[in-house]
């Protein structure tokens, strides 16, 4: 009995820690909207924030979102897809936005797409369940390999550039965003499988998946600030 009460206050405390990563996500793209950062990185931040808030918000709520959840769901396709590009336009802001951008993100978004407009519109009871299904396992294996080629990417981009000749700032502040996204990528999506890591309990997975939430927004959020008061330099940007 103690033990299912530990589960239980351990979940609690997760889920309470992901509402307030997500609380922080959100407050980034209320202040994007109010102050107007229009800069590229600004609006892909809080497009990447709007994927993040939907990601924490299924985890805690789940089924008792109803009908947003499919909506939740597409939508929560725009953090990997999109992280990519916040992190080459905080390192690389000079970068065009290439054909590569658009199929990766097309590529992350499509399948779940596909998964939720089948299930809410009963799809298999016209194509056939077999054949939705089987569809759906192979848009599934694309997503996953456009999901892992975005996050290599992204975590590529805080090393373009590195040099013993940037100022000790701007090194902190890479080594910041390496650790913090190398960790939580690790945890989250590697080890943990998205949760569906069985070995350990339900509880612990949850706790340490808020933890690493709550430390890549809070990071995020740091080097972010960081980029406001110290833009790079034009010959670092490209």
């Amino acid at each position: 009995m103690n033990r299912v009460r530990e589960e239980a206050g351990v979940l609690e405390l997760a889920m309470t820690v992901k509402l307030a990563a997500a609380a922080i996500a959100a407050a980034w793209i209320i202040a994007i909207i109010a102050r107007r950062m229009t800069e590229p990185l600004f609006v892909l931040w809080a497009i990447f924030c709007t994927g993040f808030v939907s990601v924490m918000l299924i985890d805690v709520f789940d089924g008792a979102l109803g009908p947003v959840r499919p909506l939740l769901a597409v939508a929560s396709c725009a953090t990997c897809s999109v992280f990519w590009l916040v992190s080459r336009a905080l390192f690389r802001p000079a970068a065009a936005m290439g054909w590569l951008a658009l199929v990766i993100v097309a590529g992350v978004f499509i399948p779940t797409i596909f998964d939720q407009a089948a299930l809410v519109t009963g799809a298999g009871r016209v194509l056939g369940d077999g054949f939705v299904a089987t569809t759906s396992d192979r848009l599934d294996g694309m997503q996953a390999f456009f999901t892992s080629l975005a996050l290599a990417l992204a975590f590529r981009e805080g090393l373009i550039g590195w040099s013993t000749r940037l100022p000790a700032a701007e090194r902190k502040m890479r080594l910041l965003f390496l650790s913090t996204f190398g960790t939580g990528v690790g945890f989250c999506l590697v080890l943990f499988d998205h949760g569906r890591l069985t070995l350990i309990s339900p509880g612990v997975t949850a706790a340490i998946q808020s933890a690493c939430a709550i430390a890549i927004i809070a990071s995020m959020s740091v080097i972010l600030r960081h980029r406001i008061r110290h833009p790079l330099a034009a010959a670092q940007a490209r």
